[in-house]
């Protein structure tokens, strides 16, 4: 995606031992990463809607540690996935 944003290319072939297998296109690759985004952002609030379920019931000192802790939890899970 870089590749094509940076070398304003809208295709880009994909060659293989010398041929063209297939033809990557920004549009595409766009669509699939605004995709991605939108499905990370929705597990998010599912979890952020989890946590607040959880921090409810809990004493008021333990709530944020446990805000905190499940967050940050979930974030390092879905980085690897969204570059």
């Amino acid at each position: 995606m870089t590749f094509l944003l940076i070398g304003k290319f809208r295709h880009l072939p994909v060659v293989e031992n010398g041929e063209v297998i297939a033809m990557l296109d920004i549009t595409k690759c766009l669509y699939d990463a605004i995709s991605r985004v939108e499905k990370a952002t929705q597990q998010g609030n599912a979890v952020a809607a989890a946590v607040e379920g959880v921090e409810l019931r809990l004493p008021g000192h333990l709530s944020g540690w446990l805000t905190v802790l499940l967050l940050h939890t979930f974030l390092f899970m879905m980085l690897p996935a969204c570059t």
